[in-house]
């Protein structure tokens, strides 16, 4: 087939959501058991149990992954806009 239109087009901001979840594992504390959730969940994908000393706590938190163009990195960190803080 030489039509385009045939077949389904893959888009930058997927791009760009498969490099935040890159990011995820290569930044996240091997203590932090990430799991991602497979189920459709809007706002949310994925959450982590934390560890202390090989101990699981029971501690988990849940988390959604943005992408953007760039990062402002500060001291290791990068910033987060307020207006997702309370998401």
């Amino acid at each position: 087939m030489n039509d385009e239109r045939a077949y389904p087009q893959h888009s930058a901001t997927q791009d760009k959501e498969e490099q935040s979840k890159r990011l995820l594992d290569q930044l996240a504390p091997v203590s932090w058991q990430i799991r991602p959730i497979t189920e459709r969940d809007v706002g949310i994908d994925g959450e982590a149990e934390i560890r202390v000393n090989n101990w699981y706590t029971g501690l988990f938190f849940k988390y959604q992954l943005k992408s953007t163009d760039s990062i402002e990195w500060m001291h290791g960190w990068f910033l987060v806009l307020k207006r997702y803080q309370n998401y």
